[in-house]
């Protein structure tokens, strides 16, 4: 853990569903479910571990 992290608020499920709404795909658009479910998946992991 680095020392800024201390202070900072967990990720909270909204947090992630907020990424993923602000996200698009390399073409410029809009994800697809798939891509948002896998990418959900993934940052759930990442964030929630720590």
């Amino acid at each position: 853990m680095r020392k800024d992290d201390k202070n900072k608020e967990p990720v909270t499920d909204q947090d992630i569903e907020d990424m993923l709404d602000n996200a698009t795909s390399f073409s410029g658009e809009p994800m697809t479910e798939h891509d948002r479910k896998i990418i959900r998946e993934y940052l759930q992991k990442l964030y929630h571990k720590k």
